[in-house]
């Protein structure tokens, strides 16, 4: 019985993690494109924009483990 308790604990913790992840994905998007205004040279923009398409990245593979747990055919 506590098994499973335990093991009930562990997914929930998975998802809250993964959706609080996207959350935070999206913060560092809206902070990399708000800071590539505000460079001055092309280097430093380029910087801002790998730095974004990064978090796009981690955002994507968040949002996949979320809509697994959550969605219609959960695993």
């Amino acid at each position: 019985m506590n098994v499973v308790l335990w093991v009930i604990q562990i997914l929930l913790a998975v998802i809250f993690a993964a959706v609080g992840l996207v959350i935070v994905m999206v913060g560092g998007i809206l902070v990399h494109l708000r800071d590539r205004k505000k460079r001055d040279t092309a280097a430093e923009r380029r910087m801002e924009i790998q730095g974004a398409i990064t978090c796009a990245v981690l955002l994507v593979l968040a949002a996949v483990v979320a809509w697994g747990r959550f969605g219609p055919y959960s695993f």
